[in-house]
Parts: structure tokens; sequence; C-alpha cells
């Protein structure tokens, strides 16, 4: 399943100033530009992936990758044809920098094995999937292309933004790149107010055209009233009902979501909920397998 891409304005000046630029000398540019550049990266936004894609861990166990994204992250794409300096000098700045506990790699070699041998060599102590060489068009062909180690956000609805090309010759915009992004999770982190005991329902295999009742509980973790303001569905197929009344701090409620499956195959389908205590808003999701009932 191919991605489509986004052609954004921003993106030549990108691979000019952030790729990889071999051994050259190091240019300085006056901290205020770098802010206001590195800035304007972090408002764009670019790919989503397909929350049943595989991966393999370092031990070669397969996952799925919305079971390793569960919440917010920065992650580190590499590969075997990329630039092995870029590689080093990108990690080693990746681990001195305070978002090295909020990263997760993603890296294709033509083996296993020889991925065991780059995190030895380049020292690696983040997480690593492996993705095979010839699937790595699940990820942005743009960066893809020019061969290059890069780096995006990725929420835990699996929508991807602020990419980004580290650069030898200018090591102060992956700095500050690495200083914002952590800024944006720990925002994001801290915003996210855990009132739903289960984000995440699988329902198996349903059967299209028939409607599916699901229930999302959620308790208010507060000290003030929670009161739910909206729920947004990713399409026509999810009918939302909700207590519309103020809930007080320990209570719990209910949201009741009705789902009527309308095309065949996988499917993954997302809730938006605002409600008072955050203006980071709580995102859940249902997945099924959608089969044609005509033999039943």
């Amino acid at each position: 399943m191919r991605i489509v891409i986004k052609k954004l304005a921003y993106i030549p000046f990108l691979i000019c100033m952030g790729g990889c630029i071999g051994n050259k000398e190091c240019k300085e540019l006056p901290q205020d530009a770098v802010s206001y550049m590195v800035s304007s990266i972090l408002q764009t936004k670019e790919i989503s992936f397909p929350s049943y894609y595989i991966v393999k861990d370092m031990s070669g166990k397969t996952c799925r990758v919305d079971s390793i994204f569960a919440k917010p992250c920065l992650v580190f794409r590499f590969s075997e044809l990329n630039c092995e300096n870029c590689i080093k000098s990108s990690i080693e700045m990746i681990r001195e920098s305070k978002i090295r506990n909020h990263i997760i790699g993603l890296a294709s070699y033509n083996n296993m094995r020889m991925l065991h041998l780059a995190q030895k060599k380049y020292d690696i102590s983040f997480p690593v999937y492996y993705v095979p060489m010839n699937d790595s068009d699940i990820l942005s062909a743009q960066h893809e292309k020019h061969g290059n180690p890069y780096l995006f956000l990725l929420d835990r609805d699996l929508k991807s933004n602020c990419f980004f090309s580290p650069s030898l010759q200018y090591p102060e915009f992956f700095k500050e790149y690495l200083e914002q992004t952590f800024v944006m999770l720990e925002e994001k982190r801290r915003g996210e107010i855990d009132t739903f005991c289960e984000k995440n329902k699988d329902l198996g295999t349903v059967v299209k055209g028939r409607k599916y009742e699901i229930e999302f509980v959620y308790t208010n973790t507060t000290d003030d009233l929670l009161v739910i303001n909206d729920v947004k569905t990713s399409c026509g197929c999810l009918i939302s009902q909700w207590r519309k009344e103020p809930l007080p701090p320990g209570k719990t409620s209910n949201l009741m979501v009705e789902f009527t499956p309308e095309s065949l195959g996988y499917t993954s389908k997302t809730i938006v909920v605002s409600h008072n205590q955050s203006n980071i808003p709580i995102r859940l999701k249902i997945k099924a397998n959608v089969v044609d009932g005509m033999d039943d």
C-alpha cells in the first residue's frame, strides 16, 4: 500500500539545507535565523502510516506499528544506503539531547544480522525496528529518494509531521530541531488526560453493512468537572452518543459509537474527543477486518 504524499513547497529548501553534506566545514548561522527556520519546519504535515503495517523488533518478533507508537514520539529513519558519517553524527547528537528517551528508530538493511551489526557499530541505545528494504515505500518517498537519514514526529494516530534531514554542515539546525521537538512532545504528553481506560477497540472480523455498538468507558481523573465538548469521527460510518452533562471528579460514564462498515478489508477508524480539561483532544481507535456477509 503506497501512501499519498503532499507536495510541500519547503521540501526543496530542506533537501538543500538539511541534507547530509559529507565532511564539509560546519557553518554558523545566527541563532534567531536557526530558530525561525526550524519553527517553520515544525508547522508542516505529510504522511499517514497504515496501522496494520508489520515491522520486526531486534529479536525478530513481528509487531504492528500501532502497537509500537502508543505515545507521540520522534522517529529516526536510516538505512544501510545512507551516509555512515551522517548516521553516526545524528545518533551522537540524539544521545546528548533531552529527547533521547522519546525516540524510536526505523531501519532498513539487507537482513537482521546487518542491522544488529549497525546497532553495535553506532552504539544505538533507543529502540530500533526493522523495515525490509523493499518495503520502504510506506515511508516518505520525497525523503527516501535522497538517501539521507531523516527524522519526523509521529502521533499515536499515526499522523507524521515535522520532517527533517540532519546536516553535517549545519549542526545547529539539528540541535534546535531536537530541542523544539522535545518541547512539543512534552506538551503533548502533559496535555493528554488519561480518562479512557481503553482507547483502542479491535473488533476482529465484522460483516459489511451490519451495525455494531462499541462502548468506550471513561472516568473523570481531574479535580474539576469534566465536559465532553465535541466528538468527531473519521467517516460517516460512525455515529457517536455521549453524556452532555458535566461529569464530577471520580465518576465514570461512557461514549457509545455505532459502527456500520462500508467497505471490505482491514479498516481503522478514528474518534476525536474534545473536552474542557485540555486543549489536546483524546483519540480513540476502532479496528476491524470487514468481510462480505452474503454467504451467511
